[in-house]
């Protein structure tokens, strides 16, 4: 089936971070059965369907997993390398390549817990070694939508309307 694949109801990995949401206390019990609902409905995120302050929940994340924050609006990404693959397979898969780093890894910024299986995956799209630092999902959507945005129009223009030229 592969990596985030369900048959029924919410994924195993959704269901992990919803309970990684209850244990911080960043979500009741009842919140997180509608928020579990709605995901799997929609394909939203958990972490973007509840209203969770972002720093807090990259806190909880990092601290839980044992990996760096990132902060996708502020950080440097690198957008030639964020190209090179499908943008919603981001979104739909909670992680984001950032950049190549000094020892041959690729940074990978990502909204739910690194385990082999999402490693492996990863590391058999990016073709390296891969080092995880903990983000929102909202964060990654927000990074793709800029990633992959049209280059901005400079100047509109238009030519003048050609007027029939009379023969002489």
């Amino acid at each position: 089936m592969g990596y985030m694949a369900t048959v029924r109801g919410p994924s195993a990995i959704e269901t992990a971070f919803a309970g990684l949401l209850r244990d911080a206390g960043l979500a009741t019990v009842a919140e997180l059965t509608d928020a579990l609902v709605e995901s799997h409905a929609s394909g939203r995120a958990v972490d973007e369907i509840l209203a969770v302050d972002a720093a807090e929940l990259r806190a909880v994340m990092s601290h839980a997993w044992r990996i760096p924050v990132i902060d996708l609006a502020n950080d440097w990404i690198d957008v030639d390398l964020v190209r090179r693959w499908e943008g919603s397979a981001y979104i739909e898969q909670r992680w984001l390549p950032v950049r190549d780093q000094a020892d041959g890894s690729v940074l990978v910024a990502t909204s739910r817990e690194p385990e082999p299986e999402l490693t492996a995956a990863i590391e058999g799209v990016v073709t390296s070694r891969v080092a995880y630092a903990a983000t929102t999902s909202a964060d990654i959507r927000a990074a793709v939508e800029r990633a992959f945005a049209t280059a901005p129009v400079i100047r509109s223009w238009r030519l003048a309307r050609r007027v029939p030229r009379t023969r002489d």
